[in-house]
């Protein structure tokens, strides 16, 4: 039985791919071409604080806003003001590749539980719109910072404990 070896020519731009010997084809001038970029990084500057509150144990049902301005939305809640514990959103800066953009965004919803004793409280984290570009100037040689927030609203129900409630939440930052 004869063989037959047909020739193959494909044309694309700047590319010529043969078919040789034993049906083998060939394809020169191939490009590799990879660029790199500083990895994204995050660091907390400052923890989601929102102060103190005095709460109508019996009676206080609401939910307490917190991201650029405090906001009390419901009944028999009132912020306290303590010097020693202002309310303000989290903040962190983030660093990264400058004309470029990342996306952030924080878990959807958690408890902060009472210290020493049981009782929680459900904190829903809040964000900015994203994306967000890194824009900044050759002086800071392509590497760029910007901050954000994170805020979060409390829901306050009627037979909220008096306490001290503390939680994690996890922030996560990425290139888009």
């Amino acid at each position: 039985m004869n063989k037959l070896i047909p020739t193959l020519l494909l044309a694309l731009p700047g590319l010529v791919c043969t078919a040789g010997e034993g049906n083998q084809a060939v394809l020169s001038d191939v490009q590799a071409q990879v660029q790199i970029i500083r990895p994204i990084r995050v660091e907390r500057v400052d923890d989601l604080v929102f102060g103190q509150l005095v709460v109508d144990s019996q009676r206080g049902d609401g939910v307490v806003t917190l991201f650029d301005i405090p906001l009390l939305e419901g009944a028999y809640i009132w912020w306290k003001h303590n010097p020693g514990l202002q309310p303000h959103p989290a903040r962190f800066t983030v660093t990264g590749e400058e004309g470029y953009e990342f996306n952030y965004s924080a878990t959807t919803l958690m408890e902060l539980t009472r210290s020493g004793e049981p009782g929680t409280i459900n904190l829903e984290p809040m964000v900015s719109p994203n994306p967000i570009a890194f824009v900044g100037s050759m002086e800071n040689s392509g590497t760029v910072s910007t901050e954000i927030i994170v805020g979060g609203a409390l829901h306050i129900y009627p037979g909220t404990l008096p306490g001290t409630y503390s939680g994690a939440f996890e922030v996560r930052v990425s290139y888009m």
